[in-house]
């Protein structure tokens, strides 16, 4: 970074906590757990505290807090396999494409219920194959969406905070300000 003219670069290392000076925010950086280089970032700001990850599977090696704030990826399907082989009929790319979305949505429930926050957030996934090459994927690249977590966050009494209904949420130490919730 620094050949590339950003002077004085700080670099974290994964798991150490960091304060802000002059503020109560503190963050850590979080490695994914298969040793890809995808990471998560845990903070505490006062006492609220939230996890953010995306691509990290096993975040922490799957040692993670509990916290107030879950916030993670819940589409999937951010591949062209297996629509973009030939090696495989429709049926059969129908079948593994259902079969890889389903394994999303599970892995994110797993992840919900060790963590147990009072909120979910799903906020990386919105992707969209979006080039006219691309239409074949469009049309068959079936993906999760945010109201497929809706009945597992109600029966689990976490709030899933809907960035399709509000793109801002504000909290007020560990609850949200009620009039930005729609539902």
């Amino acid at each position: 970074l620094e050949s590339l003219g950003f002077n004085n670069v700080v670099r974290l290392d994964f798991a150490k906590e960091y304060n802000l000076i002059n503020t109560n925010l503190v963050i850590s950086l979080l490695k994914s757990g298969d040793f890809r280089d995808d990471s998560g970032i845990y903070f505490s700001y006062g006492n609220f505290t939230g996890l953010f990850d995306v691509d990290s599977n096993m975040i922490n090696f799957n040692k993670v807090p509990k916290v107030d704030l879950y916030a993670s990826s819940f589409a999937g399907g951010a591949s062209g396999y297996p629509i973009m082989f030939d090696n495989y009929n429709s049926k059969e790319k129908i079948k593994i494409i259902n079969k890889k979305k389903n394994f999303i949505k599970s892995q994110n429930l797993k992840m919900i219920k060790r963590i147990n926050p009072k909120f979910f957030l799903p906020y990386a996934g919105f992707f969209k194959e979006k080039l006219s090459r691309d239409k074949t994927v469009y049309n068959m690249n079936i993906k999760n969406s945010i109201k497929d977590y809706l009945n597992f966050c109600h029966k689990n009494n976490i709030q899933l905070l809907d960035v399709d209904a509000n793109d801002e949420f504000i909290f007020s130490n560990k609850n949200l300000i009620p009039c930005l919730i729609e539902e």
